[in-house]
């Protein structure tokens, strides 16, 4: 073959000018794509198969150019076309043409994409940096005065300037708690970027003689301690001078932050909530009183919120503020939901009325709205605060319990990520998250954490609950080991419910009961009214066998339990009728509490389990075997749907309690040992079983088959070393605790 008449074809084809023209014209299709399709939100696939086409046709173009030719009579095979016909030269120039208009047009798209996108990327990647930038803690204000009594008023006038700055959406806020870490401890720059990851630090002092006050304000450059900006304020002490002392610092932070402030951020800093300063003297007192979670403060700052709206009626915020405490007051002290309702609807209305954009009472809504089961309404209330608070963790903590209500679990791990970024250092709210990773089975992450929090404040009770909740269970199933950890905190809070309601949940895991009927005896001394204590008397009782009294206890209960715990009770007036045979007035119970149960069809999805077993039994005593095992195809169906959404090659505590559940259902004793043998020895999941096996409707339904009877004795045998490992502490590091005339009753 001759190389040189075949690169004269080449050309006289015009296979190199195609060539090019396809290359040229290919690239640009390709960076038009690439640049515009993202902007469009179109997804990547499409991208990908645009230049996989362009790639692929590549070959068909010099192809095609050989094979055919354009001629005046249109598109001809090149071999039917004689060489005097041939007009190649013509589509040489047309093709010229072509391949320098797509150059031109490649030309203005790179300048295009140069100056107009890149702009864009730039301004995007500018906000970025902005925001990041435009970051800020707020260190509680010195107090200076000479008595060095005002730490109150230092501490509240810091946390209402974080407040109010917490506010602006394009401005990040380090949350109280965390801010509040490094009190007097400005200089620990490093420590402040690294806890806070802010930019700014504002600091000062306070200084009340009289009816003088004088407030010095320091911006600094978080980085490096350059002084940005600094200011004194000597004003007579009266309510106009506070705001406006407040508002000055916080627009000039904002002015140095170079933060513009919108209409609405801006009419919230000229605003005055009040005009009386001994009515905001109290105010100021009462929201510090807030973050212990102690009954006795809790009680001490409702006094105080009412003394200031006796000074001021007026005073929007106060109402909120009081609501949720009533809340808190209900949560952890002996405020029953009877009288709390009224109390929280009463002052959350005032302060709508008062102020309708005003988030501390959108806040409150949300709770009171958890309360009387109201839960969308719950949501929309915590979605308005957020929109109000935007840099308020507390407010995505009541949008997390919101989802959490209204079953939309998908939107709680972004909410708590969110609370835990604002106030990493706020123990109320990493804790949360740290259970959060708990159910993510994160757990050397969560037990950072819990250390963490532990560390810093030694007195905050829940840490040592929730570390002790996951060390009872899988994968370390260590009972004795979350017993001591958190008897170590109750010594030091023996008043603190929350750590009481643990050792109680903790002995039932092993049986261990003196010392579960002391406990519930000192939360009947110290909070009869509580939610907590009622339950855990129920359950108490019930395990005890001592029905009557727990049906008293129940039926007390109806007048002042939460609506949102209603049918946590519920369960154990079932149990008291399933237990005492009762079956003519269990099923008439279970067809007011749960009538779907009884349809011709059961939807069995949001029906307890309990439940479902309780009716089986009743219709196993009544001789209706075909429909008892109906029902139970339908819990295994609805097993086997969890089973396959969780999509785990590797069964964990989830699948194996869930196959559990179907085999109690089908009273299939062989599964059940199957599963009881993985659960517990294997994945050490060990809190809950005396309950399981003494109280469980499910249990009875199975009967006493050999193979159950042998593995409830290798449990109890297992249980019974740890019980006796916490016995032991009670006698020693436990103080003694442990009382002689229990040993016979244990």
């Amino acid at each position: 073959m001759n190389i040189s008449n075949f690169i004269e074809e080449l050309k006289r084809r015009n296979i190199l000018r195609v060539v090019t023209a396809y290359a040229i014209a290919g690239w640009l299709i390709i960076q038009i794509c690439a640049t515009t399709f993202p902007y469009l939100n179109f997804p990547d696939w499409i991208i990908t198969a645009v230049i996989i086409i362009v790639i692929a046709g590549f070959p068909f173009a010099p192809f095609f150019a050989w094979i055919f030719e354009w001629t005046p009579d249109g598109i001809k095979k090149s071999e039917d076309v004689e060489i005097n016909e041939s007009v190649t030269a013509t589509t040489s120039k047309k093709l010229n043409t072509i391949i320098i208009s797509v150059l031109s047009l490649a030309l203005i798209f790179v300048v295009v994409e140069r100056v107009f996108f890149a702009k864009v990327s730039f301004i995007e990647e500018m906000k970025e940096i902005e925001f990041q930038s435009a970051s800020i803690a707020i260190i509680p204000f010195s107090d200076l005065s000479p008595e060095g009594n005002q730490g109150y008023f230092s501490d509240g006038l810091s946390e209402e300037m974080l407040n109010g700055l917490a506010k602006i959406e394009d401005l990040k806020v380090a949350g109280r708690m965390s801010s509040y870490k490094f009190k007097g401890q400005e200089d620990d720059l490093d420590g402040i970027v690294k806890e806070l990851k802010v930019a700014h630090i504002l600091e000062g002092s306070v200084r009340k003689s009289g009816n003088q006050i004088r407030i010095t304000a320091k911006l600094m450059d978080a980085k490096n301690g350059l002084n940005l900006w600094s200011e004194s304020y000597d004003r007579e002490l009266t309510a106009e001078n506070i705001f406006q002392i407040q508002e000055d610092i916080s627009k000039q932070v904002l002015q140095e932050l170079k933060v513009r402030l919108l209409p609405q951020e801006r009419a919230y800093f000229e605003a005055r909530p009040t005009k009386d300063i001994e009515a905001y003297n109290l105010y100021l007192e009462a929201t510090q009183l807030e973050h212990n979670r102690k009954a006795s403060e809790l009680e001490e700052a409702i006094e105080k919120y009412k003394k200031a709206i006796t000074l001021d009626p007026t005073f929007a915020e106060v109402y909120a503020r009081i609501a949720f405490v009533y809340a808190l007051l209900h949560e952890y002290g002996n405020l029953p939901q009877s009288e709390l309702i009224p109390l929280m609807r009463e002052n959350i209305d005032q302060a709508l009325l008062l102020d309708g954009n005003l988030g501390r009472a959108y806040h409150s809504l949300a709770y009171l709205y958890r309360y009387t089961g109201e839960y969308e309404k719950a949501l929309t209330a915590s979605e308005r605060a957020i929109e109000l608070m935007p840099n308020d963790s507390r407010a995505y903590t009541a949008y997390r319990n919101s989802l959490f209500f209204t079953r939309k679990y998908e939107g709680i791990p972004a909410a708590m990520k969110k609370a835990y970024e604002i106030d990493p250092l706020d123990p109320g709210t990493a804790n949360m998250y740290a259970r959060r990773l708990v159910f993510n089975e994160e757990f050397e992450e969560a037990e950072s954490i819990f250390d963490q929090i532990i560390r810093n404040y030694p007195d905050f009770g829940p840490a040592y609950v929730e570390k002790g909740q996951m060390y009872r269970d899988a994968p370390y199933g260590r009972i004795d080991k979350a017993f001591e950890l958190v008897h170590q905190s109750y010594q030091k809070n023996r008043d603190d419910l929350n750590l009481i309601n643990e050792l109680m949940n903790i002995s039932m895991d092993v049986e261990l009961l003196p010392y579960a009927g002391f406990l519930v005896d000192q939360m009947l001394e110290l909070y009869p009214n509580n939610t907590s204590t009622i339950i855990r008397r129920l359950e108490y009782l019930i395990f005890k066998g001592e029905f009557d009294q727990a049906e008293e206890v129940y039926e007390s209960a109806l007048l002042s339990i939460a609506e949102d715990r209603v049918s946590e009770i519920s369960r154990f007036k079932a149990q008291i009728l399933e237990m005492t045979k009762r079956y003519d007035e269990l099923e008439i119970f279970l067809k007011s509490n749960v009538p779907e149960l009884f349809n011709e069809t059961p939807d069995l999805s949001s029906v307890p389990t309990g439940a479902i077993n309780a009716y089986q039994i009743i219709l196993l005593d009544s001789g209706e075997e075909e429909k008892a095992n109906y029902l139970a195809e339908r819990v295994c169906e609805r097993v086997d749907e969890f089973i396959e959404k969780s999509g785990k090659e590797v069964y964990g505590v989830d699948e194996y309690g869930a196959l559990i559940v179907c085999a109690l259902s089908q009273r299939n004793s062989e599964k059940l040992s199957e599963y009881v043998e993985k659960l517990y020895f294997e994945l050490n999941s060990k809190s809950g079983w005396p309950e399981q096996f003494k109280i469980s409707a499910g249990t009875r339904l199975i009967g006493s088959h050999p193979e159950i009877i042998n593995i409830q004795n290798r449990i109890y045998n297992d249980l019974d070393l740890m019980k006796r490992n916490m016995i032991k502490y009670l006698k020693g590091e436990g103080e003694g605790e442990w009382k002689e005339e229990w040993e016979v009753e244990n």
